[in-house]
């Protein structure tokens, strides 16, 4: 057994988010899988998360890794909210979400009031819909509107994203590029070169590894 202080817990962790001495530029990418994920529910918040672990950017390299150079991918994350996770280790967080999901007391599907026939065919519906397509908000739910009924689509215009993060978590959604004010959606294991499923319970057992090494000490209610 090790003992810390409190100052000693502070300095650790300031050291791996990379906040007593921010990597090069070059390491935009790997700032971003160490503190597992950036929140990004307002992405100028997660460009100034990344910009002061990484030395010597700007938000306009943020924004190319993001959506020029797919490195990094804006989706629904940790808590449900949006972050900003590596490309590489999308479906790592994918699969350690969807193990997250199945071990909670209701499903996603119940607390929305479907029948899980009407939740598959809602997941299959977005995917369908966004087989290489790049598609807005309103644009996505008239889509899966015309595939599975009209009930869909008023839920999925909802800017909280309720019944978009389990298509997320399956791999058959993820931001795209804005188009002017409105936000846009593609297939994430389609914008992922090799996209790879994952175990959900051994990636949930490689991200809770991940988040004792970053933000630990912690205790298992953490």
């Amino acid at each position: 057994m090790r003992s810390f202080t409190w100052e000693m817990v502070c300095r650790r962790r300031l050291a791996h988010h990379h906040l007593l001495a921010p990597v090069p530029a070059a390491r935009l990418v790997d700032a971003v899988s160490s503190v597992g994920g950036v929140q990004a529910q307002i992405l100028s918040a997660a460009e100034l998360g990344i910009g002061v672990r990484v030395a010597g950017i700007t938000r306009q390299d943020v924004q190319a890794t993001l959506w020029k150079q797919h490195a990094l991918v804006k989706t629904y994350g940790p808590r449900g909210t949006l972050h900003l996770l590596p490309a590489d280790e999308l479906s790592l967080w994918m699969a350690a979400l969807r193990a997250c999901e199945m071990r909670s007391e209701s499903h996603w599907y119940a607390a929305a009031g479907l029948e899980p026939a009407q939740a598959d065919a809602l997941l299959e519906a977005i995917g369908e819909a966004l087989d290489r397509r790049c598609l807005t908000r309103q644009e996505l739910a008239d889509e899966v509107a015309q595939r599975v009924g009209a009930w869909a689509r008023e839920r999925l215009l909802s800017a909280w994203g309720e019944w978009l993060a389990p298509a997320a978590y399956i791999g058959r959604l993820c931001f795209g590029p804005s188009r002017g004010n409105q936000v846009t959606f593609v297939r994430a294991d389609q914008l992922v070169d090799g996209w790879q499923e994952r175990d959900a319970e051994q990636a949930l057992v490689e991200v809770c590894r991940r988040y004792f090494a970053t933000y630990g000490p912690a205790s298992h209610q953490d």
